[in-house]
């Protein structure tokens, strides 16, 4: 029954549409593709996560330098906050795309070119989806958590299938 071709049946405006998937892959067909996709971008995937790991780190190293009693003045914790959110986020989008070009075996600096120019507007992917999700939980738990549900797969869309905004998270 598992590997039975899979149908959904939908109604939008008075329309009826059957989409058909053959079959979903197994989780040992899935690891293989990933550690295929690993393989050929290892280089690139490497950099990107350490350059994410690093700007999550950078506020840590700084504290850690200047001792158990470093206080920083709020001058420089809120600079430092934004930068190393950015370079982070940077990353995160750049790890997106090396693995949404998975075939191409593309460069470093191609990849982090195309995180950083679509850095805005997978950004207000996010903010949408963070305002959506929270007017969800201020009307109860439960419409807070399926769109939490409904909505994770914003960003994924949005750099799979280059569409922006409200459009990536209704698909």
């Amino acid at each position: 029954a598992y590997n039975q071709a899979i149908g959904i049946h939908l109604i939008l405006n008075n329309q009826s549409k059957t989409i058909k998937n053959s079959s979903l892959p197994g989780p040992i067909s899935l690891l293989r593709q990933a550690w295929k996709i690993y393989k050929i971008n290892f280089k690139t995937l490497i950099v990107i996560s350490l350059l994410g790991y690093s700007g999550s780190r950078i506020s840590n190293i700084i504290s850690f330098l200047g001792g158990a009693d470093f206080k920083s003045p709020l001058a420089l914790d809120i600079p430092l906050i934004i930068v190393t959110t950015v370079i982070s986020f940077w990353g995160f989008v750049a790890t997106m795309y090396a693995i949404k070009d998975e075939k191409k075996g593309i460069n470093i600096r191609e990849v982090l070119s195309k995180g950083l120019s679509k850095l805005v507007p997978n950004l207000w992917v996010i903010i949408l989806s963070v305002f959506i999700i929270f007017g969800g939980f201020m009307l109860f738990i439960v419409p807070g958590i399926l769109f939490l549900v409904w909505l994770y797969m914003g960003n994924f869309v949005f750099v799979s299938e280059n569409v922006g905004g409200m459009n990536a998270l209704l698909k």
